[in-house]
């Protein structure tokens, strides 16, 4: 199948996790050794359990550039 390059290819991403009290974080993107430079269109996965239901929720796409 014709699927993306992970972004893991180009980037060093963390996992983050949101406590109860918290509506929002920042996610750091670090640029590995010799990243594919130009811009491309990033997604945000975003997983969360509330009494006992899983959710998955998407983000918009938005560019991330890499000069």
């Amino acid at each position: 199948t014709n699927q993306p390059i992970p972004i893991t290819k180009n980037f060093e991403v963390k996992p983050v996790t949101l406590k109860a009290d918290q509506s929002q974080t920042k996610l750091a993107l670090k640029a590995n050794g010799n990243p594919e430079k130009g811009t491309r269109d990033a997604i945000i996965r975003a997983e969360a359990t509330h009494n006992g239901a899983r959710y998955v929720v998407y983000s918009a796409a938005f560019p991330v550039t890499v000069k």
